[in-house]
């Protein structure tokens, strides 16, 4: 049975963050809008190569199956779109979830909570899949699924959550149709300590390659939750 919290990328509530913290070169303009009711389009402009921020929408984790308290299974499906210009000027397009599911007790103490559920396509790499590895930054997988220019592009990134043991997983990723298993030594990685409350956070990030503009329309947002693991 699947929960699914669907068309994000027509919510209004999309909160833009950036700063050095977020990428170490920030965009000198990066913003979010509807082009229509169904699209929302970020636009990323950069006078420094590798200029970016991010654009962040945050949901509840609906834990309401009984089990999923202890162990439970997420994906991040969406369909995007760039033009072969953009393509051209894009250096990373990261799409990431990060979930808590234990608030920390108060701002000021940090407790391990975050499932860090992040990925990203290098383009510098030749559109290498990578993950976010506690204490280690940007890991390849050895899968490659550069975008397409000009179509619309259909990505879903597979997660699980282990709750009684504190660690998370990417396990696997669906491009245009082709699925990719992430190496299991990738997986079952520690907790991020964090003083977050409950929160299932979706971020649309990228960078540019060279000074310039990138877009990237977003259609087709959906999360989805499951007590089991999610068909591919």
């Amino acid at each position: 049975m699947l929960i699914i919290d669907n068309d994000l990328q027509m919510r209004v509530d999309w909160q833009l963050e950036t700063g050095p913290g977020i990428n170490p070169v920030p965009a000198d303009l990066f913003v979010g809008f509807h082009s229509t009711d169904q699209f929302l389009r970020v636009t990323n402009v950069s006078t420094l190569q590798y200029g970016g921020a991010l654009l962040t929408c945050k949901r509840q984790v609906p834990l309401v199956f009984p089990g999923m308290e202890k162990l439970f299974y997420a994906a991040l499906y969406l369909e995007f779109m760039l033009s072969k210009f953009d393509f051209e000027n894009l250096w990373a397009h990261e799409t990431d979830l990060k979930a808590v599911v234990q608030g920390a007790p108060n701002a000021a103490t940090k407790i391990p909570n975050v499932f860090d559920w992040s990925a990203q396509v290098n383009m510098g790499r030749g559109g290498m899949f990578q993950i976010d590895q506690v204490g280690g930054g940007w890991i390849d997988t050895g899968i490659k699924i550069p975008p397409v220019p000009d179509v619309w592009n259909a990505l879903e990134i597979f997660f699980k959550a282990d709750v009684t043991s504190s660690k998370f997983s990417v396990t696997g990723v669906t491009s245009n149709g082709s699925h990719y298993n992430v190496p299991t030594g990738l997986q079952n990685v520690p907790l991020l300590s964090s003083n977050w409350q409950p929160v299932a956070a979706v971020q649309f990030q990228n960078e540019v390659s060279k000074p310039g503009v990138v877009n990237i329309t977003y259609r087709k947002v959906n999360l989805l939750y499951s007590p089991d693991p999610i068909k591919v």
